[in-house]
């Protein structure tokens, strides 16, 4: 059974990843905000756990498939119409490619 200061430690970190994630407050601004109700060593462990959560949350990038054939008949398949979005898609997926 968890204790009352886990407990808490895990919900206020979960505010602070969301505050940071969704809302775009920077981080330092969350964990100062949220620190107010957490005593004594718990603190530090808070730190890590939303840095280390925002860091994880921010080095997860999928890569970007730049096939433009296939992006093109994959467009044309699934999504009638929309000329323009599509376009703008392959010219996206273009530039990723050549970056």
């Amino acid at each position: 059974m968890e204790n009352k200061d886990s407990v808490l430690i895990r919900a206020k970190s979960s505010d602070v990843v969301h505050s940071v994630i969704y809302k775009k407050v920077s981080l330092d601004k969350a964990i100062h905000d949220a620190i107010k109700k957490i005593h004594g060593n718990d603190v530090s462990l808070f730190k890590n756990i939303c840095y280390g959560t925002i860091r994880f949350h921010w080095e997860l990038k999928s890569k970007i498939r730049t096939d433009l054939g296939k992006a093109s008949d994959v467009l044309e398949e699934d999504h009638y119409g929309l000329e323009e979005v599509k376009e703008r898609i392959l010219e996206y997926l273009a530039v990723q490619k050549r970056v």
